[in-house]
């Protein structure tokens, strides 16, 4: 019997109070219609059953099986793997198309193709339902809904982004557009499709808080949403105290939902609600595999494989990649990201977000795809201007995030250790929204201590092998996403010097350069705290820092920097929503802690 997580929600009493508000009708139009839906979210980029990941052949073999009224997913699903990315998103649509859906919302992540993409898949494969994405005449970029007939009603499928997240978006990828107020937008549109007819509203949605936007919307019936990464089904009261049912199924194409709808013709309400989650294990043990998926996967893999298969490289070392890792420290993986972004600029500083880095390197042979994989954006290199004292700033802001992560590691770590639910686990020590935008570093000696106040834990900095001084101008490289991350605002607010070629061509280019200048970019520590630093510390080497774009010094002391109070980036203290429910996977010393993001800073987002 499949195991099930159920949301079965009866509403006798809401029925009778509405009853008397309709007019009389037939037995036969009263008769309770019974819908099936299908939905995904935040699959990015995972496309086939590996085991751990379900696949869209198995999505088509679900909607079939189940006799799926629509097929439906809630974004960041075009973008992420290198099977994804190489094809900007076509090889991801295509499957859709094949295995069914009737539409998809856009996530963050989709973004990074930028509009002109999306309208391109919208045409071609699938409609990408962002009604509140506009251009500078207030037009719809990407189409607004779809009608659909289902068991002898009309269903209105709409979907709106959350507006909120439009600072986790690339400035250059919105490509002059902006995204209006998602519920006005979401109210606004339910409405119309209420009066064009529609006896059920669906809404696709990637948000950062899909209960709170529920709750202020009216005349949606349910909201598959997406971005938290997170598994949920409820049943809530929305603006006009009606049911709304809300679910999120996950990420990383773990599961797909499979959800049963009850609606009642006579009080036009949704009466049953059941949710279950239908995992890449129980689908292989249950399903047969789509044919024809199954066909297209093998095809696209083929188109993409003299790609993605090419050997570009060797490491002399294994790079590892973890999501926690990143977030909590410096690790190889870091290092060598920032250190191909010195190379391609000859910048004093380099600098990487954590939530961008979204992959490791395996020792040996480097693909193209594996290369990908670590930064698979498209985001450009840039450079930047910042005196040392913004610098200073910067890094007492990231030590501040990554001391947080690592708190909330540790935390999670010692309750699951000790027995506790993953969800208490989570609950208790939630990593903060800012965490993916701790910064790895490279081009630059760091001591800290991380006992003091914060604003004063930074004790030294020396880039190329002399402290830095507060008036000097220095060249600070980092992809394009980061440099308007306003977590730092002297970075977002310097004017980008140049712009080179993407993240994924400076890390190809260093590794081609060699074993040698590869394991010179992950030797030594950037890092060290202050009271246990050697008496001769190791001094990483970095690809040569001049360049024409380095500045004279506008500084004519010698003076370091006397950091000033930095204001703080979040309170520590302040607990996450209720809803905001973490995932965690595995226990013990080596548990691999897999969390809620929030987009490329969380996310990622990512």
């Amino acid at each position: 019997m499949k195991a099930k997580k159920l949301l079965s929600l009866l509403l006798a009493g809401a029925m009778a109070a509405s009853v008397a508000a309709v007019p009389a009708v037939s037995a036969e139009d009263t008769a309770p219609v019974e819908l099936t839906v299908v939905t995904t979210n935040d699959i990015h980029g995972y496309y086939t059953n590996t085991g751990s990941t379900l696949g869209m052949e198995y999505v088509a073999a679900i909607a079939q099986a189940e006799g799926a009224d629509l097929v439906l997913d809630a974004g960041d699903t075009l973008h992420g793997q290198s099977f994804a990315t190489v094809t900007q998103g076509e090889s991801m649509a295509r499957l859709m198309q094949a295995a069914g859906y009737d539409a998809m919302t856009m996530g963050n992540h989709d973004l990074n193709y930028g509009v002109a993409r999306l309208q391109q898949l919208n045409e071609d494969y699938l409609p990408i339902l962002t009604g509140n994405l506009v251009d500078q005449n207030g037009d719809s970029a990407l189409p607004g809904s779809i009608t659909k007939e289902v068991e002898g009603i009309t269903v209105g499928v709409f979907g709106v982004y959350d507006d909120s997240l439009i600072s986790s978006a690339d400035a250059n990828a919105l490509e002059g557009h902006t995204v209006t107020d998602a519920v006005a937008y979401a109210n606004q549109t339910a409405q119309a499709l209420t009066d064009a007819g529609c006896d059920v509203v669906v809404c696709l949605t990637h948000s950062a808080d899909p209960i709170a936007f529920a709750q202020q919307t009216f005349n949606i019936d349910l909201v598959v949403s997406g971005h938290q990464h997170l598994e949920y089904s409820t049943l809530l009261d929305n603006a006009q105290g009606k049911n709304v049912f809300v679910t999120q199924n996950g990420y990383y194409f773990w599961q797909a939902g499979l959800i049963s709808l009850s609606y009642d013709p006579a009080t036009d309400e949704i009466t049953q609600a059941d949710l279950e989650y239908i995992t890449a294990q129980q689908a292989a043990a249950e399903y047969t595999p789509d044919e024809t998926v199954s066909a297209l996967i093998d095809t696209i893999t083929k188109e993409n494989s003299t790609i993605l298969n090419t050997v570009i490289g060797a490491s002399p070392v294994e790079m590892p990649y973890a999501w926690e890792d990143v977030r909590r420290g410096e690790t190889d993986i870091g290092q060598f990201v920032t250190a191909s972004y010195l190379e391609a600029t000859g910048a004093d500083l380099a600098i990487e977000n954590a939530g961008g880095i979204r992959s490791g390197l395996p020792q040996g042979d480097v693909l193209y795809g594996n290369i990908i994989s670590i930064s698979p954006y498209g985001n450009l290199v840039v450079t930047k201007q910042l005196t040392g004292a913004e610098i200073w700033e910067m890094l007492e802001i990231s030590l501040d995030i990554t001391l947080r992560n690592q708190a909330a590691y540790e935390g999670q770590l010692g309750m699951l250790q000790q027995g506790s639910s993953a969800q208490d686990a989570q609950l208790a020590y939630p990593f903060p929204e800012e965490s993916g935008s701790a910064l790895q570093v490279s081009g630059a000696e760091i001591t800290y201590d991380p006992e003091a106040e914060y604003g004063s834990r930074i004790q030294s900095v020396t880039i190329g092998g002399t402290a830095i001084q507060s008036g000097r101008l220095y060249t600070v490289a980092g992809n394009s996403y980061l440099a308007t991350d306003d977590t730092y605002p002297m970075l977002a607010n310097a004017a980008v010097e140049h712009e080179y070629g993407t993240c994924e061509e400076a890390i190809r280019d260093l590794l081609l350069q060699g074993e040698d200048a590869v394991r010179a970019a992950v030797e030594g520590s950037v890092w060290s705290v202050a009271s246990a630093q050697p008496e001769e510390p190791v001094v990483p080497e970095t690809p040569d820092t001049g360049s024409e774009e380095q500045p004279n010094s506008t500084d004519t002391t010698d003076t370091p920097v006397v950091p000033e109070e930095v204001p703080p980036t979040g309170d520590t203290a302040a607990p996450l929503a209720g809803t905001a429910l973490l995932l965690v996977s595995g226990l013990g010393l080596g548990v691999l802690l897999v969390l809620r993001h929030r987009c490329r800073k969380t996310g990622g987002c990512q």
